[in-house]
């Protein structure tokens, strides 16, 4: 009688489980993602109900971007969509500066915390990975270290595909 009880328990337990799970991977919005920490998987989401970014945040990042010349103010408006702070025009300048294309920047930087993404992709640029590339592994919040991992994949006879899997930046 014990065992049956036990083995119903386990049953009833297990698909529990499984339907939280389901309901968990449907969840997720465009902006979302997993972060797994010591072997358990949190829910990142966007604040505010989906609606990313802080309007005081765009503002400075607009004001920034469309002042330097470098950015028309649609350009600019894109490229500080979702912003928190000015980041991502600061981001937008530096690879302005390092003979990206416009259309590019706003990929790379849009969204970024600092102007690491623009570094990260000069790096990768330097060490022989394509715009694109570059772009892929570095977008929203890549970093130095992201660019130096891919290039020393390189160097150690991974193909590009596969050093920009290994190292391409993860979300914050």
């Amino acid at each position: 009688m014990k065992i049956k009880m036990k083995t119903k328990m386990k049953i009833i337990l297990g698909f529990l489980l499984l339907s939280a799970s389901v309901s968990f991977a449907t969840d997720l919005s465009d902006d979302s993602f997993i972060v797994t920490r010591d072997g358990r998987d949190y829910l990142c989401q966007p604040r505010d109900g989906g609606i990313p970014g802080d309007p005081e945040g765009i503002l400075r990042c607009v004001t920034l971007a469309s002042q330097q010349g470098f950015f028309s103010r649609d350009e600019a408006m894109r490229l500080c969509e979702k912003a928190w702070s000015e980041a991502p025009a600061s981001c937008g300048n530096l690879a302005y500066r390092k003979l990206f294309q416009k259309e590019d920047i706003i990929l790379l930087c849009r969204q970024a915390y600092s102007d690491s993404p623009a570094v990260c992709a000069d790096q990768a640029l330097r060490g022989g990975f394509t715009n694109a590339e570059s772009i892929k592994l570095c977008q929203k919040n890549g970093t130095a270290s992201h660019a130096a991992c891919a290039v020393q994949a390189l160097r150690q006879g991974y193909s590009k595909d596969e050093a920009l899997r290994m190292c391409k930046a993860t979300p914050n």
